[in-house]
Order: structure tokens, then C-alpha cells, then sequence
């Protein structure tokens, strides 16, 4: 190392310590949204998840004659965009500094460990953000568009929706902040995050359906959204703790010693 380089890290070492801790979500929140490839990321998603909702809702009074707007029905669709734009603004806003500007962020914040929790918090407020927008969308929608049909709208089952919907959502934001710690680069966590727990819920069922019990029964130890199910219902069960354990827990802890250990440049 330069002696000019020791220099900027031992100064970028002094302002860490002596200045506003290492722990600082709304300074990394500000930070990633001031980017134009996030900027560019919410436009893209906020038109996806309203335009799943208009369609969800509206197409109802055209299908279902004389029948009112299912208001769930709204949730569900909205959550399956969700799914997938949860983990890509997750990952972007937990990873997408590496590996470029990372090495500024950890002079002038050296604690890493808190540098990753403050991401995730992060991206933890900007998933809620997200999703209360995009559900309560869904909601509104379903209200309005009942309201013009004629039909009017039933929100029957609508709070276990939520209740299921919600928790799925979350789960797929920590497996994919996850992904992103312990893989450390953006494209690769993304496609992991996304595609994964679609694939393993697929199988899950598949193998179900097949009249494969024990082996479906050992594969919702890891699907993410089974678990999610199981607990909305207020089932607490060892395969839907040990699916968090294994997808979320461990690649986080992991990610975490990885994240604090790893060489930069």
C-alpha cells in the first residue's frame, strides 16, 4: 500500500470511529435511492405492481358476470409481482455498492458488520414502503372498481390473504438480503433469490400431487413459501422453522463472516 493510500485509510478509519456510527439505514436508504439504476428499478416496478392490480381488479366484472369484485383475488396477483421485485431492490440495495464503492463506504465506516445490518435494515424499509403501496393499491382498486360495475366488492378472506401474503413477502426479503451477503455480487443473488424459491415450491407441489409425501414433506424444509403459509395460519411446525433456519439464518451468518472478512481491491 501507498504511503498516500495508508494515509486515506487511516483518516477514513479516524472519521468512523469519531464521527456517526457504522449503523446508519437512513444514510444507506438515501444513498441507493440516489442512484438512477434503483430510480429507474421503482418507476419499473411501481408500473408493474399497479398495472397487475388494475388488471387483477378489473377484468373481474368482464369474467365473473354479476358477481362482485374478489378483493383477494387483487392481493394474491399483486404479491406474485412482488415476489419478484422484492428481491431484486433488496439485492441492489444491500450489494450494489460492490465491488467499486464498497472499499469508500468501509474507510469511512469500518465497523462491516453494522454496514451490512444497516443495509438490510434498508432494504427492509423499502420493502414495507413497496408492498403497503402495491397491497393497499389492490385493495383501493378492488373498492373502485366494484363501485363502477355495479357488483360491489367482497373483501372476504382478505385478512388471512394478507396475513399469508405478507409473511411470504418478508421471508423472500431476508432470503434474497441473505443471498446477498453471502454471494456478494448483485446479478448472481438476484437470479438465485428469484428463481429459487419458485422452483422449490413448484417441486414441493409436484411432488405432492405425485403421492410422494415423506419426500414432499422433507422438501418444505426448504420452501420459504410453505413456511410462510404454515405460520400465517398460526401453525408453528419444525419444517417451516427449519426452512428459515436453513435458507435465512445460516446463509446470513455466513454472509456475514464472509462480508467482515473478505479482501476488497
Amino acid at each position: 500500500m501507498t504511503t498516500a493510500s495508508s494515509a486515506l485509510a487511516t483518516a477514513g478509519t479516524s472519521a468512523g470511529a469519531s464521527g456517526p456510527g457504522t449503523f446508519r439505514p437512513l444514510l444507506d436508504l438515501r444513498q441507493v435511492l440516489d442512484t438512477l439504476a434503483m430510480r429507474i428499478l421503482l418507476i419499473v416496478s411501481a408500473v408493474a405492481v399497479l398495472g397487475m392490480a388494475l388488471l387483477s381488479t378489473a377484468l373481474q366484472p368482464l369474467l365473473l358476470e354479476d358477481s362482485p369484485v374478489i378483493a383477494y383475488g387483487g392481493i394474491i396477483a399483486v404479491g406474485l409481482v412482488l415476489g419478484v421485485v422484492l428481491p431484486v431492490l433488496t439485492v441492489l440495495t444491500v450489494v450494489g455498492e460492490w465491488p467499486g464503492a464498497i472499499q469508500q463506504t468501509f474507510l469511512q465506516r469500518p465497523r462491516r458488520t453494522g454496514v451490512l445490518l444497516s443495509k438490510i435494515v434498508a432494504a427492509l424499509i423499502i420493502a414495507l414502503v413497496v408492498t403497503a403501496v402495491g397491497l393497499g393499491a389492490a385493495l383501493g382498486l378492488a373498492s373502485l372498481v366494484g363501485g363502477i360495475s355495479g357488483d360491489g366488492s367482497t373483501f372476504e378472506n382478505v385478512g388471512s390473504t394478507l396475513r399469508s401474503t405478507g409473511l411470504e413477502l418478508l421471508l423472500g426479503t431476508l432470503f434474497a438480503a441473505a443471498c446477498a451477503a453471502l454471494l456478494q455480487g448483485t446479478a448472481l443473488a438476484m437470479v438465485i433469490s428469484v428463481v429459487l424459491p419458485f422452483v422449490v415450491t413448484v417441486a414441493t407441489s409436484m411432488v405432492a400431487v405425485l403421492g410422494s409425501e415423506t419426500v414432499a414433506e422433507v422438501m418444505r424444509y426448504v420452501d420459504l413459501t410453505s413456511s410462510a403459509d404454515t405460520l400465517a395460519r398460526g401453525n408453528v411446525t419444525a419444517s417451516a422453522i427449519g426452512a428459515i433456519v436453513l435458507l435465512i439464518l445460516i446463509p446470513l451468518v455466513a454472509g456475514g463472516v464472509r462480508w467482515a472478512r473478505r479482501e476488497i481491491g
